[in-house]
């Protein structure tokens, strides 16, 4: 204030108005969220990115409020995104450029200097692509949440985005995913109207995140699952209880990979009986083109498939070997299985089962071929580990009838009693019922086909 002095000798006050401002406590925050650490080439996958107003909820300030919620999203390469949604509708969203390496174009080929939802211009800065370290050929994407105003006792929104991994059609100039290459996927939350919902930027400015969030994926082209089909993974010895195992492979979907070598390391303390691998070129392994040895002594320790060529689908299980055991009385060198005491119920013996794809290649669009292994592939080594005991007892109950179990309801209990075949085991089995249960009937069942 400036005190200035008149004519008529009395002082009087000049005042100076400044201009209307919204006191901004809003916070927008976004999340890339449940992206996956690696993903097939040329399949559809899902991500989402989270939104939410971190201001103090507990404070009450009405300034808290943000109003016009959007997300700015930046997918790298080889990320075609297909839609977003929330809660299964889709949301009002739309590509507003792409990176040219060191500034953002749109569709026409003209650069992009403003933000979409900037009315007065220059209040809303837009993605920096090379802060951020995008690649060219990185897309923008400008995602409006589905809500007018969002106050910080709201709960946070999940979009999801639906996209398809794409394969660059050359690797020496990529311009979509390439096998092993990590893809950047950025997020930035906003509140287009600032704190209030009326359209004044020059007193109520938009309001942003201080800095985007990110994460990546890796474009894979192959993995190795193996796994056994066992309740609890646990087994008894002999040959009534044999079991199978699985090692399946999954080949990125149009992807043709050659020279496929798969081994399994079998444990020398089961016997293999045989191995199914439809559509291998190769099978070295118990039961087809091995000997199946003597149990206990000449157990098969290794078994190799190979495949010329095969083309991944969208299946899931593009090669399928299955491999059935059991645990025999003895290990390979003859010496009885160590800690097996049919007198202690604690007793086993752990059989651990590994498979790997040993080499392969991969033929890339442009015809180059690539050694599979490294960053471009999944895991490509499993194991599993398998509990022997002298004997097993594994218990299931079914409701009678279905439905939920509530009073009235019968509860049919199953015990499943395994026990080796090499010694004898002589003791009860007993069963305790709940406080709400009554017993009411008991019918023990042997199994047919018992072998000894």
């Amino acid at each position: 204030m400036k005190m200035e002095r008149p004519e008529s000798g009395f002082y009087r006050s000049r005042v100076r108005r400044l201009e209307d401002r919204v006191r901004l406590n809003a916070a927008p925050e976004a999340v890339v969220s449940d992206l996956p650490d690696d993903q097939f080439i040329n399949e559809d996958f899902q991500f989402s990115v989270t939104f939410d107003n971190v201001a103090d909820v507990n404070d009450a300030d009405p300034n808290d409020i943000g109003y016009g919620p959007f997300v700015d999203v930046t997918v790298g390469p080889g990320v075609a995104v297909n839609n977003v949604s929330y809660l299964g509708v889709s949301t009002q969203a739309q590509e507003v450029g792409a990176w040219d390496g060191s500034q953002w174009v749109d569709a026409s080929g003209d650069p992009v200097t403003e933000h979409p939802l900037d009315q007065a211009g220059g209040l809303l800065e837009i993605p920096d692509g090379v802060a951020l370290g995008l690649d060219e050929n990185a897309s923008w994407l400008n995602v409006l949440a589905p809500f007018g105003s969002y106050t910080p006792d709201h709960p946070e929104i999940e979009l999801v985005f639906s996209a398809t991994m794409t394969e660059s059609p050359d690797t020496m100039t990529p311009s979509g995913a390439v096998p092993g290459d990590d893809i950047l996927i950025t997020a930035q939350g906003d509140f287009q109207f600032g704190g209030d919902p009326l359209d004044n930027p020059s007193t109520d400015p938009p309001i942003q995140q201080g800095a985007a969030q990110s994460d990546s994926v890796t474009p894979i082209i192959m993995r190795l699952v193996k796994a056994v089909q066992l309740p609890e993974a646990e087994k008894a010895q002999g040959p009534n209880f044999d079991f199978t195992y699985t090692i399946t492979v999954e080949i990125a979907d149009s992807v043709t990979a050659t020279d496929l070598n798969i081994r399994d390391l079998l444990p020398d303390n089961l016997f293999f009986l045989n191995a199914d691998a439809p559509g291998a070129d190769t099978i070295d392994a118990p039961g087809a083109g091995e000997s199946q040895g003597v149990p206990g002594v000449g157990t098969v320790t290794e078994a190799t498939f190979t495949y010329d060529m095969v083309t991944g689908t969208t299946a899931g299980n593009d090669i399928v070997i299955t491999l059935t055991a059991y645990a025999p009385e003895f290990a390979a060198d003859g010496t009885d299985l160590d800690a097996m005491d049919e007198d202690s119920p604690a007793a086993y013996v752990v059989a651990t089962n590994n498979a790997e794809v040993v080499s392969a290649d991969y033929m890339a669009p442009d015809g180059t071929i690539v050694p599979v292994g490294g960053t471009n592939s999944g895991q490509l080594q499993d194991s599993i580990d398998i509990t022997i005991r002298p004997y097993t007892v594994l218990k299931a109950v079914v409701v009678e009838g279905g439905g939920d179990a509530k009073p009235g309801k019968y509860l049919e209990f199953n015990v499943d009693l395994g026990e080796e075949g090499f010694r004898r085991w002589d003791g009860p089995c007993a069963g305790v019922a709940g406080r709400n249960e009554r017993p009411d009937l008991f019918l023990p069942v042997q199994h047919d086909g018992w072998r000894e």
